[in-house]
């Protein structure tokens, strides 16, 4: 007996329409503490009122029959009724009204495309629905300000510990009072002044300084030496001026201890060195 050979079919599937429904829930509340939700009540002198955005507006799909009946507590009579359709913040007029004995209905004439919505606003007798009371108005005050309240509340209290804190520690002492100095401070070289007064280097004065407070007697400093023409011989290109030296007196005569060049960085003296070797030769 051969096999049996068996292919699947594939499943049909029956597409019809299909409904939904979608139910709203609120609480007088939450309507009061966020007016600017779905739902709210408006409680006025003469009458107050039902604002509620029945549909929606922020649907990708339209809405083909969209309509809103609002079931008011035994004893209650409509005094007005007024619907709204079109996208957020229209005012279309494209509806039906049928004033029932305390149902109320409003049905769109029209098909709702997506982003439009439905919102019907019913008056009715003072008093159908109670007032906020003073816990409720307290609630309704913290729901909409309690986070603000409590971000103010921290920030003060940080301020506070902030400025508890400097006037601790955070404070300098009081300051002496100010007078001329006309002696370096103990501890500091010339060239350690020169760094204080001028906020950094400047020049080569720290250099001369430097050189003049550590002479001997008998020595002096000269800054800018110009060696005699013809020195150092028929060396081309040699160093024949220096930023500062120390000259040893004797007598008539006079001998250089010490020539000084100053440059900006090492970079700079690198292509000055032959030269600089060529004078001392």
């Amino acid at each position: 007996m051969s096999p049996k050979s068996s292919r699947s079919r594939p499943k049909a599937y029956r597409y019809g329409a299909e409904y939904f429904g979608i139910f709203h829930a609120t609480s007088r509340e939450r309507a009061l503490a966020f007016p600017t939700s779905t739902m709210s009540w408006g409680y006025f002198d003469r009458y107050d009122e039902l604002y509620w955005n029945a549909t929606g507006n922020y649907w990708a799909f339209p809405i083909l029959v969209a309509s809103v009946t609002v079931t008011l507590p035994p004893g209650g009579r409509v005094s007005a009724t007024k619907g709204y359709t079109g996208a957020l913040g229209e005012a279309g007029a494209d509806y039906t009204y049928t004033p029932n004995e305390g149902r109320p209905t409003v049905k769109a004439t029209r098909r709702l495309e997506a982003g439009e919505g439905l919102t019907v606003a019913v008056a009715f007798d003072k008093g159908l629905i109670d007032p906020p009371s003073d816990a409720d108005r307290g609630w309704i005050w913290w729901q909409r300000h309690g986070a603000l309240a409590i971000l103010l509340a921290s920030l003060g209290m940080l301020s506070w510990f902030y400025l508890r804190s400097f006037g601790r520690v955070g404070r300098d002492p009081p300051k002496g009072p100010v007078f001329a100095r006309y002696e370096p401070p103990k501890g500091l070289s010339p060239a350690a002044v020169h760094h204080v007064y001028y906020r950094g280097v400047r020049g080569h004065l720290a250099l001369i300084a430097s050189l003049m407070n550590s002479r001997n007697p008998g020595h002096r400093v000269v800054r800018s030496l110009r060696t005699p023409r013809g020195f150092p011989g028929a060396v081309g290109k040699a160093k024949d001026e220096w930023d500062a030296a120390i000259v040893r007196e004797q007598g008539g005569d006079a001998d250089i201890v010490l020539l000084a060049e100053v440059k900006a960085a090492p970079a700079a003296a690198t292509p000055d060195f032959t030269r600089l070797a060529r004078g001392l030769d």
